[in-house]
């Protein structure tokens, strides 16, 4: 099984946050065997990860065992802050079959945004910190 999520230039991608594979498959060989061949110094950020993943479910043919976008990835990574968004209109995003929400920690971290900083009340990450007991 693996995740799907939204691309800007293609309807679903590959996406790395969600997987599982038999032990010893195919996919997770051929991953692994790329990765340690990529050079820690001038690899770039998803090259080995997303990427990488995308291209080699591609190459195996296993589009077919990815999840729609909704499943695990509802929110596009372009969209991510919409979590901070007071008032949004976020139920648009989640949908019945949603069962995750990838919430693309990297741009996160990126914007110096950490997992105990103050956020608007009426927010989604709010929102789902308090249905979930998740506390701030």
């Amino acid at each position: 099984m693996l995740a799907g999520e939204y691309h800007r230039n293609h309807p679903q991608q590959t996406a790395s946050a969600v997987l599982k594979a038999p032990a010893e498959h195919e996919l997770m060989g051929a991953c692994l065997a790329l990765a340690q061949r990529a050079d820690p110094q001038t690899v770039r950020w998803g090259q080995i990860g997303p990427m990488l993943l995308h291209a080699m479910v591609q190459q195996l043919k296993l589009d077919a065992h990815a999840r729609p976008p909704e499943v695990f990835c509802p929110i596009p990574w372009w969209d991510w802050n919409i979590l901070l968004r007071e008032n949004t209109a976020f139920d648009s995003w989640v949908k019945p079959t949603t069962y995750a929400i990838h919430l693309w920690h990297e741009l996160w971290r990126s914007k110096g945004i950490g997992a105990n900083a103050k956020f608007p009340p009426a927010s989604p990450i709010v929102k789902l910190q308090a249905q979930y007991g998740v506390a701030p």
